[in-house]
């Protein structure tokens, strides 16, 4: 092959001088060696050597070239190497991941069988749970039933116990003859309108069963009759406590409920109650109840129940050893006629009482007479709409009319509400009053009564029984384990913890001082301040009382004229704090000091307001004593929310309804409403102070000496 094709691709386009000389070359005649000159022959190697240069050149192009081609080839030939390189760690890399993933797979079988086995073992967990619910829900409701006939059964006892061996009540209304050989009974009458008036709804789901169907009998002890019967009576035995012994608790309680069971031609098949029981089973289960308790048939016809219930209201009204009338007749208008004839009357005003359904009708309202409601017993009903428009008119008439008065010169009517007040009570200052010391002697240990004897008009120190009527609240229904020799005392020491706290005034502006007492102490054998004076005294713990607000906290109990904390939540707080100092005499952790408070007494000088009646509940105290009432507060100006303590009580649920804190009321109220009664109201000042001169306030007398002592002391 020649050399010049073999470098054709290697040579560029040859210049003029290359050309001239290759056609000098190419001209050249080719003539024999021998025939040639000398120049010839030298211009000849000239040409070759030329030719020779060329190659030469080329070649040397020819090898740059190459060697760049070598190093190209040398770089792909690494960048080969390194990418295989990465083919095998990505080829090494997927068959880890394959592996992990075959593990992955393998592992999720095995946990997709775990949790087939855990949904089958919950669901034999869950139909256990049902089963036990069941179970639960049954022994529930047996434990309830028990238990309202265990409450039923106590209060039928203490009931029999205050009426066995009573001495007779002496009272001047009561006109026997010297030759009578019994004396009259006490009592007190309760008249229902049972066509007007429906039961409560509780009272209505105890006798429905599934569907709607009765699940109760005629000779059923629980049935709705039954409970009825049950609740009135403790209504009636709330009032009479709440009356400071005007009221004898000896007094038997008679009801009668007036209904026609029939409804005449028109109503061929038997009529039913709103408890969803026949009227004739509802009957039967309400009068066998308590033997005193009625359900009479009025008979047919529209005024056959109300003339029945007029004739036993005049009847019973009459009666002089009759002492309440409780008449559940207040929303019809046509026994307005009954009531007026007796509205200016002093006596008959104190026994008439009217059981309100959540309204009364208007022209009874216009008679002024005392209000009650038994949500527990009858059903709570608005006012129709008609009836509200005549209010309003009837009360814009009546504000009218009072604008005309007072713009008119005239002298007072005697029957007024001061004269008549005034009126009354004169007339009740003639009346002695009843003994109880005398007449419940023997039955005061087993209802939880303790009497003191006082000057003046008397009064009955007595344990709030209000937790019989079954609503909770956790008042035990025996005799009181404390002496109340020991419930005075502690009593008389929150008072004096008033004067300890702040600043040795008796008489400061919300007189709530409270006192926290271990009667347990004393059944363990370590008695407490005082123990030598009165057995079983128990100890005290801590006491608290108003301090002026200083970090706005509204848990406190701000008045809002005193700006001072209630002795409640100050004596709660003052007793954890106690209870849990490191240094103090008890070390008790935050658990411990809580489950403590189950062993601990609260002595308060008033009812606790809602607020603080909750933190009691809440703080698990075994008992809760109060002296003056919310209504007795709120009698001398003091605002307050007219929530009592045993509602608050009784509300509670859950392990706060199972705890039942003891609440015991209205101990030596004849002492502590004394501190009360100037705040709001141009009163008196309590024992050991005096009126300022200034502003009509109370401050520390100058008769009482410095260790609190003097004439005048509480």
């Amino acid at each position: 092959m020649p050399l010049l094709s073999w470098l054709s691709p290697f040579i560029s386009k040859p210049d003029a001088r290359d050309s001239k000389r290759v056609q000098t070359t190419t001209s050249l005649d080719p003539k024999p060696i021998e025939d040639m000159d000398f120049d010839t022959l030298a211009d000849k190697v000239e040409a070759l050597r030329a030719q020779l240069e060329y190659a030469n050149e080329l070649c040397a192009q020819a090898n740059l070239q190459f060697d760049k081609y070598r190093i190209e080839l040398y770089e792909l030939r690494s960048s080969l190497d390194f990418e295989r390189a990465r083919g095998d760690e990505a080829r090494r890399l997927l068959v880890e991941e394959q592996e992990k993933r075959v593990a992955l797979q393998a592992q999720a079988k095995s946990l997709q069988t775990s949790l087939r086995n855990e949904s089958v073992l919950a669901g034999q967990l869950q139909a256990r749970l049902n089963t036990e619910m069941t179970s639960l829900k049954a022994m529930t409701k047996h434990a309830r039933k028990l238990e309202e006939r265990l409450v039923d059964m106590q209060l039928d006892l203490e009931y029999l116990r205050c009426t066995t061996n009573a001495e007779t009540v002496r009272d001047p209304l009561v006109t026997l003859a010297q030759d009578s050989p019994l004396p009259a009974q006490p009592f007190v009458v309760v008249l229902v309108d049972g066509d007007a008036y429906s039961w409560a709804r509780d009272i209505c789901n105890q006798g429905i069963g599934q569907g709607g169907t009765s699940t109760t009998t005629c000779a059923d002890a629980t049935g709705p009759g039954a409970i009825a019967a049950t609740r009135i009576r403790n209504e009636v035995i709330k009032y009479i406590l709440n009356q400071n012994g005007t009221i004898p608790i000896t007094s038997k309680v008679i009801t009668r409920v007036f209904i026609n069971f029939g409804g005449g031609v028109r109503q061929p098949r038997p009529r039913k109650s709103h408890t969803g029981v026949a009227v004739a089973d509802f009957a039967v289960q309400f009068t066998e109840k308590i033997p005193l308790f009625d359900f009479f048939d009025a008979g047919r016809g529209k005024e056959r129940a109300d003339d029945k219930i007029r004739e036993n209201f005049h009847l019973y009204l009459s009666t002089p050893n009759c002492h309440a009338i409780f008449v559940a007749a207040c929303l019809d208008n046509g026994f307005a006629r009954m009531l007026e004839q007796y509205s200016d009357h002093p006596v008959a005003r104190q026994k008439i009482v009217l059981v309100s359904p959540g309204y009364v009708a208007n022209e009874i309202q216009k008679l002024a007479l005392k209000v009650v409601e038994w949500p527990s017993v009858f059903a709570v009903r608005s006012m129709p709409a008609s009836a509200v428009v005549k209010h309003k008119k009837g009360t814009q008439k009546l504000q009218s009319q009072k604008a005309r008065m007072q713009r008119s010169v005239s002298t007072p009517s005697i029957f007024s509400d001061e004269t008549r007040s005034r009126l009354t009570s004169r007339l009740l200052d003639l009346v002695p009053v009843w003994s109880p010391n005398v007449g419940m002697s023997k039955a005061s240990n087993s209802v939880g009564l303790r009497v003191q004897q006082v000057t003046g008009a008397g009064f009955v120190e007595h344990l709030d029984l209000a937790q019989m009527a079954g609503g909770g609240g956790g008042n035990d229904l025996g005799a009181d384990p404390v002496p109340f020799a020991a419930r005075a005392f502690w009593m008389r020491r929150a008072v004096a913890a008033l004067a300890d706290i702040n600043d040795g005034s008796p008489c400061p502006f919300a007189a709530f001082g409270s006192v926290i007492v271990n009667h347990t102490a004393s059944e363990k054998g370590s008695g407490g301040a005082g123990a030598g004076e009165i057995d079983h005294l128990g100890e005290e713990v801590c006491i608290g009382a108003n301090s002026l607000v200083r970090d706005g906290n509204p848990t406190l109990h701000v008045a809002n004229k005193a700006r001072t904390p209630k002795g409640e939540i100050a004596a709660i707080n003052n007793c954890s704090r106690i209870l849990t100092d490191p240094d103090g005499p008890y070390k008790l952790s935050g658990p411990d000091a809580i489950k403590a408070l189950g062993d601990l007494s609260l002595y308060t000088t008033a009812e606790a307001c809602p607020m603080c009646s909750s933190a009691i509940l809440y703080g698990g105290f075994r008992e809760y004593i109060f002296s003056t009432s919310i209504p007795t507060l709120r009698s001398h100006g003091w605002p307050q929310i007219i929530i009592r303590s045993r509602e608050i009580f009784s509300r509670s649920v859950g392990r706060l309804a199972a705890h039942r804190t003891r609440i015991i009321g209205d101990v030596l109220a004849n002492e502590t409403e004394a501190l009360f009664k100037w705040q709001y109201k141009d009163g008196p000042c309590p024992g050991g102070c005096e009126k300022d001169g200034v502003g009509g306030g109370c401050v520390k007398s100058t008769n009482v000496n410095d260790d609190g002592t003097g004439k005048d002391e509480l």
